[in-house]
This record gives structure tokens, sequence and C-alpha cells, in this order.
């Protein structure tokens, strides 16, 4: 959903990329504080680069059929990044 204050959305697609990034290093957190292993890692890293990219893909872009992609994605990762983590816990 595109905001009406900024028509032709800059603001709004430099405010995802910069807390795409930001999600990127928040996604490894578990690693760090010890709570997931390797397949965690890898599996996050990659699902947060997919994200990124949706994100510079729909902010390049700037249309609804991509904001919806990007909303889609979204909405996707947290439930992703779950399964991984219970996975990668089954596992060790």
């Amino acid at each position: 959903m595109l905001p009406v204050v900024d028509p032709k959305g800059s603001r709004t697609f430099r405010q995802i990329l910069v807390t795409a990034v930001a999600l990127v290093g928040v996604s490894l957190l578990p690693v760090i504080a010890g709570l997931a292993g390797m397949i965690y890692f890898f599996g996050a890293l990659l699902l947060s680069v997919a994200l990124l990219q949706v994100c510079v893909w729909a902010a390049s872009a700037k249309t609804n059929s991509q904001a919806k992609w990007l909303m889609h994605a979204t909405v996707a990762y947290i439930p992703l990044l779950l399964v991984l983590m219970v996975y990668d816990k089954i596992l060790r």
C-alpha cells in the first residue's frame, strides 16, 4: 500500500530498503545468541537476501504490482524463518 503523502514513492521505498537491510542483521541474531546453528544462519541469510532483492525490485519499478509482490514476500518471510529455526533445532 503506497502512502498518499508520497505520490512518487521515493521516501517510502527508501525506508523499505533501509529496514530491509537492517532486517538482514536482525535475522542473524539468533545465531550470535547461540539459539540457532549454521543451517539457520545460511537459510536466514538466503531468505534475507531474497527479501532484499524483492525490495530493490519493487523500489526500482514503483508499481502496485511490485508492491503486492513485496507484501507477499514480507508476509512469507517471518514464518519461513521460524520454520527454518525449528528445522535447525530438530537437527541439532
